[in-house]
């Protein structure tokens, strides 16, 4: 008897302490699209390609955060992070220290573009939306095109 106790005690702590965290993480996601321009932008006559299979890492400050993702064809990425994951990190996402880096060079969509330029995203993200239910979407505004030395990023 003494040892039933004892499991529904140990049982009954698992449930009080364990399952409100599970429930108490959010959902960061970051969305975007990359266009094959300087600016990352489409072009206003309309005729610029996406920038398909680049690959896209979130940033805070020089620090890579997360798994990179690659663009669709479209040259859409969503990036998403758990908050539990995160830690410290979460309020960040939201300052002026987040950005998104294009890691693969303007070359790679247009031989054109000069060397060793990479796209890097104007902080802050965009703020879509805030729910309820613990997801936080944010959006990349508009890129700069940045020339880097090939150790750097």
């Amino acid at each position: 008897m003494a040892m039933k106790s004892i499991i529904l005690f140990i049982t009954l702590l698992v449930v009080i302490f364990v399952a409100p965290q599970a429930n108490a993480q959010s959902l960061f996601r970051i969305n975007g699209t990359v266009y094959c321009s300087p600016g990352g932008a489409p072009l206003v006559n309309g005729a610029t390609p996406p920038f398909a299979n680049a690959t896209v890492q979130a940033m805070i400050g020089p620090i890579p955060i997360g798994e990179a993702v690659i663009t669709d064809t479209r040259g859409e990425f969503v990036i998403d992070f758990l908050q539990s994951l995160l830690g410290s990190l979460a309020s960040k996402l939201q300052s002026m220290d987040a950005k998104v880096v294009v890691t693969t060079p303007l070359t790679a969509c247009n031989s054109s573009f000069p060397a060793n330029t990479f796209l890097v995203s104007v902080p802050p993200f965009q703020l879509l939306s805030n729910n309820t239910g613990g997801t936080v979407l944010l959006s990349v505004r508009s890129y700069d095109c940045v020339a880097i030395s090939v150790g750097l990023l």
